[in-house]
């Protein structure tokens, strides 16, 4: 490696130590946030001035590359609905939005007031948002549409895996399955970022795969610059570390020298990355362990059974019987799907998803006997599906994104079956046998996410917001729940500057603080019980039934 590389690593490590040393010593400065940035910088260099100059911009490998991975977020954007959300989506938007991420402390956890979120995630998550929203608009449909880039990214990194791994063909089918794939339709609709986990993993395995094909030590460093990145978005992309330690060991070099740099070249990466992030983690509050802790089946805040007191047998048992719960999930419908991430009680995968699943998962397993790049799409798999028989029932599929494109893979590598025949007249029998196969996976999959989400449009928190707009504009909008109830966060996005404000309380506190004398309208949740009590505050007022959940009173 060049002495200028080694200059440029050594000195990303040392910026990256000093601003975890601050971040220890309790002393936090926005300039930090600058520092970390030039250890970013610094790590990257090596890679980058290791690429040939100018970039090749051939056809085959820059242009068509790029128009298929267009198709997956075209598809997703034809099937956007303003009226459909999961309200997480509006909520981490919001956070995105309104918080200000100089004046906070960049290495912590967001949001920091737990009354907004019950998870905290890193800064980077939000800051790229809000970067995107300040393109698309602070909206519904911009929250929705801010995911659209990660969509991009998640494509054009499988059609390279796929071509890797396979050929050219199998890389455009595995996009298009990819796009049409129901479980990623039904979550991707969403404007949940969870996407940006898969994005980044994506391309971490991208880089595992040429790593261990033909290994280079810049393919190492940037190998552990992504796997840092992944602890910067959702949890799911967390499988990324165990990943790190075993592809130096599945490169073909027979020198375990030359594998341990590999391997210190992948954790130097990383390190630089993470270091500042993990020692906040340390010190003070552990966002990377917070999920964990709350849906583990057992011992999580979450679980049925975190009472209860547990011994091995039974433990290793309730893991048995959850991980057999998880793969029926797979292929009956009314068991997986949870935390407000239905599915429509479906299974995860449908007849002909599930026919090539089998398929391909043979020739990949097949394959990866006799080249170890093939093993990496299954050790992902597998420790993604993990991921969710781990954590408490029903299946939650969500917990299981990070396997979406993966899936695609392995179902277009069925295809290599039907795209090998030279002869003219089978190769046009396979070529109408796959397109059959495409025709009849793409009606399932968008049926099924038709089934999946037609009771999800017309949000009722949508809905409150348009009344409020078209009717009770110049008011003061008093939400009366609970602090941190998600109507404040979803109006956020549906606002008219003609409102006057808007806060979340409890029902006793405008109770008690009544103002008869301004322009106001209550959003009001439990109106059964509150109904009476806000008319007597103010008998010049009027209810206005909106729905069992909700209920109006205005002046």
């Amino acid at each position: 490696m060049k002495n200028i590389h080694l200059l440029s690593i050594t000195s990303a490590v040392f910026l990256s130590l000093y601003t975890s040393y601050m971040i220890y010593l309790d002393k936090y400065h926005p300039i930090l946030i600058v520092t970390w940035l030039s250890s970013v910088i610094l790590i990257l260099l090596p890679g980058i001035f290791s690429q040939k100059f100018p970039p090749s911009f051939r056809l085959r490998t820059f242009f068509v590359p790029i128009i298929i991975a267009l198709i997956p977020p075209t598809i997703l954007f034809l099937l956007f609905s303003p009226t459909r959300l999961h309200t997480d989506d509006t909520i981490l938007a919001y956070v995105s939005s309104t918080t200000d991420f100089i004046k906070s402390n960049f290495f912590s956890g967001f949001p920091q007031d737990k009354t907004v979120l019950i998870s905290q995630f890193p800064a980077p998550l939000y800051i790229i948002q809000k970067f995107f929203l300040s393109i698309f608009g602070h909206t519904i449909m911009g929250i929705k549409i801010s995911n659209l880039p990660y969509s991009f990214l998640v494509s054009l990194f499988l059609y390279k895996i796929s071509r890797e791994l396979f050929s050219d063909s199998i890389a455009i089918i595995s996009v298009l399955l990819y796009g049409l794939f129901f479980p990623s339709l039904y979550l991707e609709t969403l404007g949940v970022p969870y996407i940006s986990s898969i994005a980044v993993f994506t391309v971490f395995l991208y880089l595992s795969i040429r790593s261990i094909k033909a290994p280079r030590y810049t393919d190492f460093l940037r190998l552990g610059i992504v796997c840092g990145l992944c602890f910067l978005f959702y949890y799911s992309s967390y499988i990324s570390i165990p990943l790190l330690f075993i592809v130096p060991l599945l490169t073909n070099s027979k020198s375990i020298q030359k594998k341990a740099v590999y391997l210190s070249l992948s954790l130097t990466g990383f390190i630089t990355i993470i270091l500042p992030f993990f020692t906040h983690a340390y010190k003070f509050e552990n966002l990377f362990t917070s999920r964990t802790s709350q849906v583990a089946l057992v011992g999580g805040s979450w679980s049925s059974h975190k009472d209860e007191k547990i011994n091995l047998k039974e433990r290793i048992s309730l893991y048995v019987s959850n991980f057999k719960l998880s793969v029926k999930s797979l292929v009956q419908n009314n068991i997986g799907g949870a935390g407000g991430y239905n599915f429509g009680s479906l299974s995860f995968l449908n007849p002909t998803s599930l026919a090539l699943s089998i398929i391909g998962g043979l020739i990949i397993l097949i394959k990866s006997i006799k080249s170890p790049g093939y093993s990496i799409i299954i050790l992902s798999m597998s420790l993604s599906f993990t991921t969710m028989a781990l954590a408490i029932s029903p299946p939650g599929f969500h917990r299981f994104h990070i396997s979406y494109p993966l899936f695609a893979l392995t179902m277009s590598a069925a295809f290599s079956l039907i795209t090998k025949p030279r002869h003219l007249v089978i190769k046009m029998a396979s070529i109408f046998i796959g397109a059959l196969l495409i025709g009849r996976y793409s009606l399932e999959n968008l049926s099924s996410f038709n089934r999946a989400a037609r009771n999800e449009y017309n949000s009722q928190y949508v809905q409150l917001a348009d009344i409020i707009n078209n009717q009770y504009l110049g008011r003061h909008i008093h939400v009366a729940s609970f602090p941190g109830f998600v109507f404040e966060r979803v109006y956020f996005f549906k606002s008219s500057d003609k409102v006057l404000s808007i806060d979340t309380r409890y029902h006793d506190d405008y109770l008690n603080n009544f103002n008869r004398n301004e322009k106001y309208i209550y959003v009001m949740t439990m109106p059964e019980v509150f109904k009476e009590k806000f008319e007597q505050a103010d008998q010049n007022g009027k209810y206005v039934n909106f729905s069992q959940d909700f209920g109006l009173f205005v002046n």
